[in-house]
Parts: structure tokens; C-alpha cells; sequence
């Protein structure tokens, strides 16, 4: 009669175990899901301020084009081309709208190594999850 019941209990404690076992392997699942769609979302997001910056980046280089032209024609002696609609009110506004793109770049450029920081160290996360999973998957086959 005890050894009875202590088969009972025995396999009551095991259908216990394997019943945590397969929760907690099912969680990590949808954990993984979820770091997978969150590591997918910040690599569009990362994507999308590459974009921003190269855009940036190509604002700067036509503004910057514009400027050799410029010194270039001043120190050949030659008058710059007098364009009717460039005050002198414009040109500050153009040198400031050439320093905001460049602060911007900037900014977006700390922000996409930041973002590439997050999205490392949520895929290193997702490895080590994924090797206690099969790590798991080891002792429930065991």
C-alpha cells in the first residue's frame, strides 16, 4: 500500500514537472516571438533614420557644392552670380538651414548608434534565451 502511493505521488510529481516544464518552454516561445517582433520594429526604426540621415548627409554635400562655387568664383576675382531673389536676410537663413541639417545628421547619427546598441543587446538576450531553450529541451528529452 505505501509503495502504491509512493508511485502515485511520483508520478503526480512528475506529470507536474512535465506540465511546468512545458509552460515555461510555451513562454519563452512567445517571448522569443516578442523579442523578435520588438528587435524587427527597432530595426525598421534604425532603417528609417539611416534613410533620414543619408538624406541629411545629401543636403549638406549640395549645400556645401554650392559654397566652393561660391568661394571659388570669390577668390578667381569673378562676382558671384547675383541671383535677384538672395538678400543678404537669405543668406543668413540658408547658412542656417545648412548648420540645422548638420545638427540634425548629427543627433540622427548618436540616435542610430544608440538604437544599434539596443538592438544588439536584444539579440544577444535572444541567443541566450534560445540556448537555455534547447538547454531544456535537453532534460525534458532526458
Amino acid at each position: 500500500m505505501i509503495h502504491f502511493l509512493g508511485e502515485i505521488l511520483l508520478l503526480i510529481l512528475f506529470t507536474a514537472l512535465l506540465w511546468f516544464g512545458i509552460g515555461w518552454w510555451v513562454s519563452s516561445i512567445e517571448r522569443n516571438k516578442t523579442l523578435r517582433s520588438r528587435e524587427e520594429e527597432w530595426r525598421h526604426y534604425l532603417n528609417t533614420l539611416r534613410r533620414d540621415r543619408d538624406s541629411f548627409r545629401d543636403e549638406v554635400e549640395k549645400a556645401h557644392g554650392r559654397i566652393r562655387v561660391l568661394e571659388n568664383r570669390r577668390a578667381d576675382g569673378q562676382s558671384p552670380p547675383q541671383d535677384p531673389g538672395l538678400s543678404a536676410e537669405e543668406r543668413e537663413q540658408y547658412e542656417r538651414s545648412i548648420q540645422d541639417l548638420q545638427e540634425k545628421f548629427l543627433i540622427t547619427e548618436r540616435k542610430m548608434l544608440g538604437f544599434s546598441q539596443h538592438v544588439e543587446t536584444l539579440h544577444t538576450q535572444n541567443l541566450e534565451r534560445e540556448q537555455t531553450l534547447v538547454q531544456f529541451k535537453k532534460k525534458i528529452a532526458e
